[in-house]
């Protein structure tokens, strides 16, 4: 069985790993560990992880922002990863549920994520089962 809590410090090490499973396997340890104590402390952002037997199968991390055009709170959220050996077993599902919960629980008017259309997730349609719709829109960035 799955449960979902809040990421602890001595998770950082499994959060850590799990970023190369999606996809991201070079950040860079010292700037991981700077940004992982700043989400420990902010109260606007939430890391929870998927935990079984002991073992840190997934987390998710998210952020409450206040939206003028909703007239409300959105939470983004703005990674989720399931280990390769994990995926396709609830554990995700189990990580959005709790973000649906944890978004209700805040008033947010709704909840973002923004994929790529290559992740195997958005291919077997895993967000639209989930009950996501895909919106009709552009993702910009300027890499710093």
């Amino acid at each position: 069985m799955v449960t979902i809590r809040p990421v602890r410090p001595e998770d950082r090490d499994a959060v850590h790993a799990l970023l190369a499973d999606l996809g991201y396997p070079k950040v860079e340890a010292k700037a991981f560990l700077r940004v992982f104590a700043d989400i420990l402390v902010a109260e606007y952002r939430s890391l929870v992880v998927a935990e079984a037997d002991g073992k840190i199968l997934g987390f998710l991390c998210c952020t409450r922002q206040p939206t003028l055009r909703l007239g409300g709170d959105q939470l983004l959220i703005d990674e989720l990863v399931v280990a390769d050996a994990a995926r396709g077993k609830g554990t995700g599902k189990a990580l959005l549920a709790w973000a649906r919960d944890h978004a209700k629980g805040l008033g947010a008017k709704r909840i973002e994520l923004h994929t790529s259309r290559k992740r195997d997730s958005y291919t077997r349609g895993f967000y639209k089962k989930q009950g996501f719709a895909e919106a009709d829109s552009a993702l910009f960035r300027i890499e710093l």
